[in-house]
């Protein structure tokens, strides 16, 4: 009946994990970033949590689906079984013959296993559904299970799914804690019910992802109730009025020995970075962009040096005015690199509800403001995948329409955090390190990149004695 009568092509309302009807809410957005992250990262363990009917599952077929082809993949969905069954299951799911039940000889087929995939250019993911029903011996196999690694990498990435009581399983009393990376754990994704499909409501709407490119919707003015960063003036270029900011002054020495060329007029390190300015305008002004996320493959790649030397740069342009948001929650630098004395930032919006207007920084450059750290925060990716920095991506956006926010964020072989923070912005620049990064490096970059808006690399430090190149 609905078929003929709404001319649909498969029965609608079917109670199965059907991953063609996956509704990509916030929440179940974020749990594929982390999802997909440990994987590509060849992280051991990864755990997801969600409660009953919150589409756990669906998200493992989802995944399943997106996995490129040199996956080998194993899916267990009654893990209440003993150890030696544990294990027989694991090789039968990877196609393997498990008639043997010893079970140091069914562990040792698995490790055979494994090891043949990697020779031959494959990687094995092993997902386990209900996981908070594991035994606690069998609970213990699948850390043995997770401990099977070369000398580079490990030959098996588990993926516990399970409900939020899972999330007491983990640390086992009297026996080795299973080793969850920080990084790659999604234990505190929980999806909310009213999340489950396009027909509830959700709390709030969803920004449009980078790759849609189409700018985020604008607010023309702030919620009510909400705290305004700045006050609004009738200018020409909305330039922000600095009242509430902390003003202070930066020492041009220091900057200069920091590699911080831009603050000059003559310069060819400062051309360059002009010339960068008008590749990133001329790819974003058009399409309405007005928030770039800065970040790199590993460390020591420039990133952060970039964020400063591109936001002065954008802010010597007269039609704009431009905030630099320091986002590197876990290793934050771009105070230091301005010389700016440590206080107040994100750390305290986030944990002690100070507002904006208290926080913002306004040096001695026109029309540029800086969002500091204020401090490390070890739990960084929980609070970028939160609604709160959602909420304060929107309202630093559509305050000033024709204000730039350049996001420094930290390399993505080190966390997350890029990779959430970039489904709230419009656009991504990724910086490569010349004689340091390598083309696998990028290529993995943007293999973790690859649904979002890349709108180009900037090659950092070339030699300057034949072309500075950006």
């Amino acid at each position: 009946m609905y078929l003929a009568f709404y001319g649909l092509q498969t029965k609608p309302f079917e109670l199965l994990p059907d991953p063609r009807f996956l509704y990509v809410s916030r929440g179940h957005d974020l749990a594929l970033t982390h999802l997909e992250y440990g994987i590509l990262e060849n992280k051991a363990l990864i755990a997801l949590t969600g409660d009953v009917g919150t589409g756990k599952t669906t998200l493992f077929n989802y995944l399943l689906k997106k996995l490129k082809t040199d996956f080998s993949s194993a899916v267990i969905v009654n893990p209440h079984v003993d150890p030696t069954e544990f294990l027989a299951v694991v090789l039968r799911q990877f196609g393997e013959n498990a008639d043997d039940h010893r079970k140091s000889l069914l562990f040792d087929n698995i490790h055979r296993f494994l090891l043949n995939q990697l020779n031959h250019g494959r990687r094995s993911v092993l997902l386990i559904d209900e996981a908070q029903n594991l035994p606690l011996d069998t609970l213990e196999e699948v850390r043995m299970l997770s401990n099977l690694h070369t000398e580079d990498r490990h030959l098996i990435q588990i993926v516990l799914a399970g409900q939020p009581q899972l999330q007491r399983r983990l640390p086992i009393e009297d026996k080795p804690r299973l080793p969850l990376p920080k990084a790659a754990a999604v234990s505190s994704s929980s999806v909310p019910r009213r999340e489950m499909s396009p027909t509830a409501a959700p709390a709030t709407p969803k920004p449009a992802p980078a790759s849609s490119r189409r700018p985020i919707a604008s607010a023309s003015a702030p919620p009510q109730g909400a705290v305004s960063d700045f006050a609004f003036t009738e200018t020409a270029v909305s330039e922000p009025q600095y009242s509430q900011t902390r003003n202070v002054s930066l020492n041009r020495k220091q900057l200069l020995e920091r590699r911080v060329f831009s603050i000059l007029s003559k310069n060819r390190v400062a051309d360059q970075y002009k010339l960068l300015r008008t590749v990133l305008l001329n790819k974003t002004r058009s399409f309405g962009y007005n928030t770039i996320l800065v970040t790199s493959f590993k460390e020591k790649e420039g990133k952060s040096l970039t964020s400063i030397n591109l936001s002065i740069t954008l802010a010597t342009e007269s039609s704009q005015t431009v905030l630099l948001v320091d986002m590197d929650l876990r290793r934050p630098a771009v105070h230091k690199i301005l010389g700016i004395k440590e206080g107040p930032g994100l750390k305290d919006y986030f944990l002690n509800n100070v507002p904006l207007k208290n926080i913002l920084v306004h040096p001695d450059i026109e029309a540029l403001t800086v969002l500091p750290a204020g401090g490390r925060m070890d739990n960084s990716t929980e609070i970028i995948g939160s609604y709160r920095t959602e909420e304060l991506v929107r309202e630093i956006k559509s305050r000033y329409p024709d204000r730039y926010v350049i996001f420094d964020t930290p390399a993505l072989n080190n966390c997350p955090d890029a990779l959430v923070l970039a489904s709230y912005v419009d656009a991504i620049v990724v910086v490569a390190r010349a004689n340091f990064t390598s083309g696998e490096d990028l290529t993995n970059c943007m293999g973790l990149l690859k649904e979002k808006n890349v709108v180009g690399v900037v090659l950092n430090r070339g030699d300057v004695r034949k072309e500075w190149a950006y």
